[in-house]
């Protein structure tokens, strides 16, 4: 009887603090309510300053109003301080990309900044601010056209001004006018020399033309600027990646991870390139790594099993084949490798089931074709044997090893000397 009276009052207890808190953000509500109408008469009573500093006290408790971040802007526009109007109204217009009222105030900004330009009337300092809040608006809204028509304006009175050449750079980059964006990118190192941001675009642009050398300087530089982006140091892992720099790439993503426990593309790197040093067990732990916190990746299941694989580890091997084809049954290279596996054991027919699979994903591994043949071999199933090889052989000769397809044409001849495969192999190997 005691407990259900605890259990009772615990309960009122809930619903009467849930009720107080309830009328504390109503009462919160109605006071923001009350303040907002409070700007808005003074506004349109022209006293500018007195519902700036009304909006003010509502934006500090909601920053994300975008009536609020509007009616500022109307604000500042009435006193003609535009570097601030518009600070305001692109802030609006980023929670609410289709509030029309304050875009047609930013277009009403702009024009006013290009007559008070003409005129002289604002120092030149708020023009390019001014320009270039405007500028970037308009990027964030997709009117790309304007937005490098506000940043020419800048760079006409300014050309080495960093952030309106990072922004041309980028556009030309994303233009593949590659030679061009490296000029703004230059020119914005030499306008802010130890901004961070000129040096990582610069890098990224040299990456997308497979300058990696270059790449990895400055996504160097960038590390010593700002430690923390961590995309640069991947980036120029990936950059020695890409030069065949293995352990070099290693160390960059090793670095990553020691600082982010959860930045799973460098155990993946980290992976791919102890594979290329034939660091089978570096590249499982990694790999693991990896599958702990993404589960589902079929490629790194795959990889995984390939790794033991190569270190003779069967049944791990196996395990990893399965969940890789688990992930994505269309997985060819699973498949062949479970088909290899199932042949070091001699189990023959579960070899065919799944070097079959392969060669229906993927017809032109050679590699899938061959082993095929040699279970149907090893089944005494003659005539599948030579059909397998004869693909085998059309596939190598078409990558050029004329020596590997001749091979199999002996081959197929000590299956069945009098095949018509062989004439046919032979015919594609000499045409």
């Amino acid at each position: 009887m005691r407990s259900r009276i605890i259990i009772l009052i615990f309960i009122i207890l809930i619903v009467l603090i849930g009720k107080s808190f309830s009328q504390e953000i109503t009462y919160m509500d109605m006071e923001l309510h009350h303040l907002f109408h409070k700007g808005y008469n003074l506004y349109f009573n022209n006293k500018i300053d007195a519902a700036i500093s009304e909006f003010g006290k509502i934006e500090k408790a909601e920053p994300k109003n975008e009536n609020v971040l509007y009616f500022l802007g109307k604000c500042y526009y009435k006193k003609e301080d535009f570097h601030k109007t518009v600070f305001y109204l692109s802030r609006a217009l980023k929670i609410r990309p289709d509030f029309a009222e304050a875009f047609d105030c930013l277009e009403d900004s702009y024009k006013k900044i290009i007559e008070l330009e003409h005129l002289g009337e604002i120092p030149d300092s708020l023009i390019t601010l001014a320009y270039f809040n405007v500028g970037v608006c308009y990027r964030d809204l997709e009117l790309h056209d304007k937005s490098q028509e506000c940043m020419g304006r800048i760079l006409n009175r300014n050309p080495e001004h960093a952030g309106a050449n990072i922004i041309m750079g980028i556009y030309k980059r994303d233009a593949k006018c590659f030679s061009d964006a490296i000029d703004f990118f230059g020119r914005a190192i030499n306008g802010r020399p130890g901004y961070y941001l000129s040096y990582y675009y610069l890098a990224d642009t040299y990456q997308l033309l497979g300058d990696f050398k270059k790449a990895i300087d400055n996504f160097l530089i960038v590390v010593s600027l700002e430690p923390e982006l961590i995309e640069a140091r991947y980036n120029a892992g990936f950059c020695y990646y890409k030069l065949w720099d293995y352990r070099r790439a290693i160390e960059q993503f090793s670095l990553i991870t020691q600082e982010r426990l959860d930045f799973v593309k460098a155990y993946k790197m980290i992976g791919y390139s102890s594979i290329e040093l034939k660091d089978y067990k570096t590249a499982i732990i990694n790999f693991k790594k990896y599958l702990n916190l993404i589960p589902n990746d079929s490629e790194i299941s795959y990889f995984t099993g390939y790794c033991y694989w190569k270190l003779y580890k069967i049944n791990n091997a196996m395990f990893y084949f399965n969940q890789a084809l688990e992930d994505s049954s269309e997985n060819a290279e699973a498949e062949y490798y479970l088909g290899r596996c199932h042949i070091d054991y001699e189990e023959y027919d579960s070899a065919i089931v799944h070097l079959v699979k392969s060669v229906n994903l993927d017809k032109s591994s050679d590699d899938s074709w061959y082993y095929l043949g040699f279970c149907y071999l090893q089944k005494d199933k003659k005539s599948l044997a030579s059909d397998c090889f004869y693909h085998a052989g059309n596939i190598v000769n078409s990558q050029g090893n004329t020596k590997y397809a001749l091979e199999l044409v002996e081959k197929i001849r000590s299956i069945e000397t009098e095949s018509p495969l062989i004439s046919k192999l032979l015919k594609n190997i000499y045409k």
